[in-house]
């Protein structure tokens, strides 16, 4: 990620690249989370005695759904972040078949799960098994998020939204009135463009190489 001054016509043009931004997102929070002392496998597995001392009957599951999803590095944040908090919540990897995502979907009522991320390749493919979609998602055509409220599972994109806040709070840029040269037009860019735009951008240019 870098800015650079333009003499055509630009004031300052904010050059990303998706798979940057998101490796620079992942450093940093490992970074913090390296300095978190906490038992948990970076496959998510939980193998951890002093982790699996702390299931009980009143613990809240959430997780993520994918195919393949060993490689997922959200149990390792989600779970240290909840240790850190103190909550009685764990954070698992569920491998989902492309044919099994229906099944796995109404698991998330009979397991009274909390939430379920979700990643590829059933972002697009979970929409018609959820109750309800969010605007943004509606517009995006994709699902990160599953929140089970009361029974009732509502779809959200929050990668755009997580984009910009990582590009205000960790970049010191605010997007707002600004030209943006994005380089990528994936489902992640996607996301990311629609919340540019939300957030007040003066000017987008989307470039891809296919």
């Amino acid at each position: 990620m870098r800015q650079i001054d333009s003499k055509n016509g630009y004031d300052r043009i904010l050059m990303i690249s998706i798979r940057k931004v998101v490796w620079y997102r992942n450093f940093l929070f490992r970074h913090r989370v390296a300095k978190i002392c906490v038992l948990i496998e970076l496959n998510g597995a939980m193998k951890s005695s002093e982790q699996l001392s702390k299931i009980n009957g009143k613990t809240k599951i959430a997780g993520v759904f994918g195919y393949p999803v060993e490689h997922s590095l959200s149990p390792l944040f989600h779970n240290a972040a909840f240790a850190r908090l103190g909550l009685n919540f764990v954070y698992l990897p569920f491998p989902v078949k492309p044919g099994e995502l229906k099944i796995a979907v109404q698991s998330i009522r009979s397991l009274n799960m909390i939430g379920i991320n979700v990643t590829i390749p059933h972002k697009e493919k979970v929409l018609p098994y959820l109750d309800e979609i969010s605007p943004e998602a509606k517009v995006i055509g994709t699902v990160n998020t599953i929140h089970n409220k009361e029974g009732k599972l509502i779809g959200y994109n929050t990668d755009g939204d997580g984009f910009i806040e990582s590009l205000k709070k960790q970049g010191g840029f605010d997007p707002k009135d600004k030209n943006v040269f994005l380089l990528g037009a994936g489902g992640a860019a996607y996301a990311i463009s629609f919340a540019l735009i939300k957030n007040g951008i003066k000017k987008l240019i989307l470039v891809n190489r296919t």
